[in-house]
């Protein structure tokens, strides 16, 4: 190969990497342009779906169904007024809790009260759940549901609960009764109950 060969060669890959790059940069300004943003994009990219509207503040247009930017005051292509034509979605229904009566507890058994911090941000119901032998028996949306698992278990003296995310730890059935009754949530991980 000899030396005019190899400069029309490096010309050539020059011009098409130039090219390419001209195209990507059209292509993430027309998506910026057009409402995409750098988040939505990077998603779109990595193959992960769009977050949920109402998770990320932005606001849907029920004129035309366009999803906006939360910083917008009117809509992006109709330009029709965000307080007149912004669409509501209805609250994801709840599971109703599940709370036994009596929860009796075979001899050797293990029971844990696990608190689930994820089903605040997810809007689940259940974050409390009550195990026995790792299965669920029971489950509670609010604090005064996870008591009254407590209160229902019947058989046993110590539960398996983990208050700081340190791990898992055996609590004296009564001794966890009486945390759950007083005025202080005894959980140190993120819970809406916490400043109640």
């Amino acid at each position: 190969m000899d030396g005019g060969t190899a400069t029309n060669l490096g010309e050539a890959i020059t011009y098409v990497l130039t090219l390419s790059a001209g195209f990507l940069a059209a292509y993430f300004f027309w998506k910026w342009a057009s409402g995409g943003g750098p988040g939505r994009i990077m998603r779109r990219f990595a193959g992960r779906t769009p977050a949920p509207t109402w998770a990320t503040g932005e606001w849907a247009c029920g004129a035309c169904h366009t999803v906006n930017r939360a910083s917008l005051v009117a809509c992006e292509r109709c330009r029709a007024p965000r307080g007149a034509t912004q669409m509501t979605f209805a609250a994801i229904p709840t599971e109703p809790d599940i709370i036994p009566a009596t929860i009796p507890v075979g001899a050797g058994s293990t029971v844990s009260l696990e608190h689930n911090p994820a089903a605040h941000l997810e809007g689940l119901n259940g974050h409390w759940r009550l195990r026995v032998n790792s299965v669920i028996v029971g489950s509670a949306a609010r604090r005064d549901g996870a008591l009254a698992l407590l209160r229902a278990v019947d058989g046993v003296g110590a539960v398996v609960f983990d208050p700081d995310g340190a791990g898992y730890a055996h609590y004296a059935l009564p001794a966890l009764i009486t945390a759950f009754e007083g005025p202080k949530l005894p959980l140190a991980a993120p819970c809406p109950e916490k400043g109640r």
